[in-house]
């Protein structure tokens, strides 16, 4: 007997699986942004959608939910607008290193242009490499505080029609540009939904 093949679907379709994403995005990240499990139901509840952001999927194996991403509408470093964001990516343990977190990003895309989006764009502090094997260009460094420590965190685009934003700027530079590498020191104490 084969293995079921891993599925990618709206969470919104696995209402059960529901309170899996958010156990695991509360202790991965959400727990470090203040936010009580109460507020993290909240905001995953908030993505069970399927035509409009923001929306959860998720990666099953069988019936087993092992991953999960979202897309939802965020703001860029410099807060000028909102944006479409690829969020939350999260893989059990014991099924990292078998494609699932590529196969989450591959239906993210493909949502964000069913969506019509014109790009999508991420934050990430330890996986830029990993985003960048999937075709992303990082904009810029910026400064994050989690848990009252600063972290460089990666703000990342990914064009979808090869168009950029309607102002074709981040953080006041041009995206092609923006500084890769360098720290940009933005008030962002308040702020990050993952």
């Amino acid at each position: 007997m084969t293995p079921d093949p891993i599925r990618v679907e709206f969470l919104a379709d696995h209402p059960q699986a529901q309170g899996n994403v958010v156990r695991w995005l509360h202790n991965q990240w959400f727990h470090d942004f203040g936010y009580s499990p109460g507020n993290t139901t909240e905001m995953i509840r908030a993505r069970l959608n399927r035509v409009r952001l923001p929306l959860a999927l998720i990666a099953l194996a069988g019936s087993q939910p092992i991953g999960t991403v979202s897309l939802i509408e965020d703001q860029p470093p410099d807060e000028t607008g909102p944006i479409g964001c690829l969020a939350g990516l999260y893989v059990l343990p014991h099924w990292r290193g078998h494609g699932i977190g590529t196969q989450l990003c591959r239906r993210v895309v493909r949502e964000a242009r069913r969506l019509h989006l014109p790009a999508i764009f991420l934050y990430t502090k330890e996986t830029e490499a990993f985003y960048v094997r999937l075709g992303w260009r990082k904009v810029t460094d910026w400064l994050m505080t989690t848990g009252g420590e600063l972290d460089v965190c990666t703000f990342m685009q990914l064009e979808m029609t090869g168009s950029t934003r309607t102002d074709s700027s981040i953080c006041g530079y041009p995206m092609s540009d923006a500084p890769a590498g360098e720290a940009l020191a933005i008030a962002c104490a308040s702020r990050k939904t993952l």
